[in-house]
């Protein structure tokens, strides 16, 4: 897969854990992880409700989005976080965002 990829190029095999799993299967008594990332999975409000319980203090999403980045963005009016957005360099109408939660 793409990230067991990314590990590997990247050598992060030690620091790098990929769970291959539905989000809302994933023990939190179990697991917590720095980062969430998803991609063609949900909108962001539901990513942000299943995921929140596997994050860190301080961990972040980080979600690949299509055009509709900035209304999923507006309707998570519930979640307290800070959002940045970045322009994907591999397509033309895809969005990156990087989300802190509090």
């Amino acid at each position: 897969t793409f990230l067991k990829t990314v590990r590997r190029e990247l050598k992060l095999e030690n620091n790098f854990h990929i769970l291959s799993q539905d989000i809302e299967k994933i023990d939190d008594s179990k697991h917590k992880f720095n980062f969430v990332t998803a991609r063609a999975f949900a909108n962001t409000e539901h990513i942000l409700s299943v995921g929140t319980r596997l994050l860190e203090n301080g961990g972040k999403y980080l979600l690949l989005k299509g055009r509709t980045a900035q209304e999923e963005i507006k309707k998570t009016k519930d979640f307290q976080m800070t959002v940045e957005i970045k322009k994907s360099i591999t397509s033309k109408e895809g969005q990156i965002l990087i989300i802190h939660t509090s």
